[in-house]
């Protein structure tokens, strides 16, 4: 009988090469982080983009409705100079006096009807410094005043109702 001889290659393992793999694998695992640091870089810049993409729209939002506003302003302004000149027109005494005298057929006054009070100038300084203790004096002195407008204004009353009284006869 024959014996064939063994071989011992069939027995053993193949042989491997561990700094191949072990450099796949780091390749791989530097691959992977690679592309999220670069997923993450991307993502961060979007951020940012929109981030100023936002507040550049603000600003700008902003700027035009200030614009409009000064637009606004200018115009209320120029509207408010406009009215201040009608008002100083309308109250112009030579137009209330047209008025009074040509649509409301009032007359001017004539000098009886008019009563002038004195006054002098030391008399207002006198009020004007007057101390508690005086208060009392100056007091009769504005009373005589006071009863001179009281009969005008008696005597003007008094003027409208004859006036009355006569258009109703």
């Amino acid at each position: 009988m024959l014996i064939a001889k063994e071989k011992v290659d069939y027995y053993s393992l193949p042989e491997e090469k561990p700094k191949t793999i072990k450099k796949k694998q780091k390749a791989i695992k530097l691959n992977k982080r690679a592309k999220i640091a670069c997923s993450l870089l991307v993502f961060v810049a979007f951020l940012f983009g929109l981030l100023f993409t936002s507040r550049y729209a603000q600003l700008a939002t902003t700027g035009t409705e200030l614009r409009d506003t000064r637009g606004v302003l200018a115009e209320v302004q120029l509207e408010t100079e406009q009215l201040k000149k009608e008002v100083d027109r309308l109250q112009s005494l030579d137009r209330i006096e047209k008025i009074a005298t040509q649509k409301l057929g009032m007359q001017l006054p004539e000098s009886e009807g008019v009563y002038f009070v004195a006054v002098e100038y030391e008399d207002i300084r006198k009020e004007a410094s007057v101390g508690v203790e005086e208060a009392e004096q100056v007091k009769g002195e504005k009373d005589t005043i006071i009863s001179a407008v009281s009969v005008l204004w008696a005597n003007w009353l008094g003027d409208i109702q004859e006036a009355e009284a006569d258009t109703v006869n």
